[in-house]
């Protein structure tokens, strides 16, 4: 019993490490050449802009903390610029797209990230 117990726990920290995996890398938003590096240091992974074609947007701030595996994805809490706000989003990385769902309230938008190549 005990093995099955270990082995169904390895399965799924396994699954749930394998997802996080996905999601590094640089990754375009969509919105005026904006690139957001996912990065895990020191066992977290966080995400912060390095690029942009708009000179208002504040390179090197982090957009993306608190990530962690969950049954729809990849949760953690994802930055609004504009309303200097964090909002809880769900990322669910597919090869080179990757769909950030953000949620406000009753609110919900997606929005799909594209892998730099």
């Amino acid at each position: 019993m005990k093995v099955i117990t270990m082995l169904g726990f390895f399965l799924l920290t396994s699954t749930s490490l394998t997802a996080q995996n996905l999601i590094l890398g640089q990754w375009h938003t969509g919105q005026e050449h904006t690139i957001i590096e996912v990065i895990e240091t020191e066992g977290k992974i966080e995400g912060r802009i390095v690029e942009s074609s708009n000179a208002k947007v504040p390179i090197g701030k982090f957009i993306l903390k608190d990530v962690y595996s969950h049954a729809e994805g990849v949760k953690g809490k994802l930055c609004s610029l504009r309303k200097n706000k964090w909002f809880e989003a769900t990322l669910s990385p597919r090869s080179n797209e990757m769909q950030v769902t953000i949620a406000a309230g009753l609110a919900k938008r997606t929005v799909v990230w594209k892998r730099k190549e």
